[in-house]
């Protein structure tokens, strides 16, 4: 690690700040690490949710296929009673209906439920709807008017894919960004000389999760010669050192050379 001696600035008033800078969270290697596995952590799930949908997918419209080509072959058609129906929205009303069937050389009574377009829906007037049932099965029964090939593979992920493609781009921000706020902690711990600053301001950012803000300023010597002033806004987690840093407080900032805004103040132990 390179450092120089600690520089006090040519003067160290506090001045008057024409605008607040925004507050921003220091540049650590802790956080970074984070904030990168974080990131890895909601691409890998975005992943692994999306195998899951697929395999669970894949799995139901093989059920579906195998129910519709049974129905078609082999199923019985029945009249049923219905006995509730529930809204599902969108003009899709599941039914719930109570039929007879034969199972084993004896008629029993089965419930059963099927969603239904309420504009193909005759069952209002009457109270009764036309089903089809496997007789071998008489449990696996569909709406006659609603029989039909169920929706593919394809379209039912493209679906889900829509809906959560948000996932693993928030996923990739996320690692992206601790990879930049990781390779800037780096850059500080390696090639960071320090300065001397004050704190020139100190309030409560709420929009940034609500953390204690400060905004300090220091002189930064520059790598050709002469120096620049810097001011900088920084989000403090540590309550207890928040309170000891009043306007006016000197504090220890770590920047680097080449780039005086890549900085942070440093923590005591």
């Amino acid at each position: 690690m390179h450092e120089s001696s600690e520089r006090r600035p040519a003067h160290t008033s506090v001045e008057a700040l024409r605008y607040r800078p925004k507050p921003e969270r220091p540049p650590n290697i802790r956080d970074a690490t984070f904030q990168r596995q974080a990131g890895m952590f909601l691409m890998g799930a975005s992943v692994l949710g999306f195998l899951l949908i697929v395999l669970f997918t894949t799995l139901t419209v093989k059920r579906e296929q195998d129910l519709f080509q049974r129905l078609q072959q082999a199923g019985v058609k029945a009249e049923a009673e219905v006995i509730d129906r529930f809204n599902v929205g969108h003009g899709i009303e599941r039914l719930t209906y109570r039929f007879s069937a034969s199972l084993q050389g004896a008629t029993q009574s089965f419930v059963a439920t099927d969603l239904v377009d309420r504009t193909r829906d005759g069952s209002r007037a009457t109270g009764r709807v036309t089903i089809v049932y496997d007789p071998a099965d008489p449990r696996r029964s569909r709406v006659l008017a609603e029989l039909r090939a169920p929706v593919g593979v394809f379209a039912r992920v493209a679906v889900f894919c829509w809906l959560g493609w948000p996932l693993p781009l928030i996923g990739l921000l996320v690692l992206r960004s601790g990879n930049r706020r990781r390779n800037a902690a780096q850059q500080l711990e390696q090639a960071g000389q320090l300065a001397q600053g004050v704190v020139v301001d100190r309030w409560v950012q709420w929009r940034n999760n609500g953390g204690n803000a400060l905004a300090y300023q220091f002189d930064a010597l520059l790598p050709g010669g002469g120096s620049r002033r810097v001011v900088k806004g920084e989000i403090v987690d540590r309550v207890t050192w928040y309170a000891q840093l009043q306007i006016g407080a000197h504090v220890r900032v770590r920047y680097l050379p080449d780039n005086p805004n890549l900085c942070r103040i440093e923590e005591p132990l």
